[in-house]
């Protein structure tokens, strides 16, 4: 059983890394209750871990743009806990309006989607919504959306983006008003804004 207020693996310690998601997987089955977890600088890496417990290789995030998102903005990042492990987490941070615009005329994966400060009024890039594949569809899997939605809704946005990588996601984006626009150049993706 890992603890959250403990380190989690090394990314680049690929050994630690291989087994602490082997776990996650093992222990998946037994999940029954979640919690969400902010707020801590610690968080960072079980917050990466989640995303790879959550994707498969090619979806994943980068551990630099990852890591460098939540520096910038961690408020915006929640991970949910449940029967010992990292269940999934969600994203999202303000970035500039321009950005947004830019990405539904042409949408690219090269586009900058690097977090700004916080404004009234902002715009924002939701970097993911993710929970284990045998849990999505258990009881508390509508916790992390609505909890989503609550976190954005208090900050008022003008705008939402998101890169969307499955029709599960897809609608999710459409329940916070995000419509298509068009395929992303890399990996795969579409973009989807309000």
């Amino acid at each position: 059983m890992f603890e959250p207020d403990s380190l989690a693996p090394d990314p680049e310690d690929k050994a630690a890394w291989t087994s602490a998601l082997a776990y996650i997987e093992h222990q998946s089955t037994s999940v029954v209750d979640i919690q969400p977890l902010r707020g801590d600088p610690g968080l960072v890496r079980w917050l990466y871990l989640a995303d790879h417990a959550t994707y498969p290789p090619h979806l994943q995030a980068r551990w630099p743009r990852f890591r460098a998102s939540f520096q910038c903005f961690p408020h915006g990042f929640t991970l949910w806990w449940g029967a010992g492990i990292p269940v999934g987490y969600t994203a999202w941070h303000p970035v500039a309006p321009e950005a947004l615009r830019r990405l539904d005329v042409q949408p690219t994966l090269e586009e900058s989607l690097e977090p700004v400060p916080l404004t009234v009024a902002p715009s924002l890039y939701v970097f993911n919504y993710s929970l284990l594949v045998p849990l999505r569809k258990a009881p508390f899997s509508r916790q992390i959306l609505t909890t989503l939605a609550d976190q954005i809704a208090a900050v008022a946005p003008v705008r939402l983006g998101a890169g969307v990588v499955s029709p599960e996601g897809g609608r999710v984006a459409a329940r916070f008003g995000m419509v298509e626009r068009g395929p992303m150049k890399s990996r795969g993706w579409s973009w989807w804004s309000s």
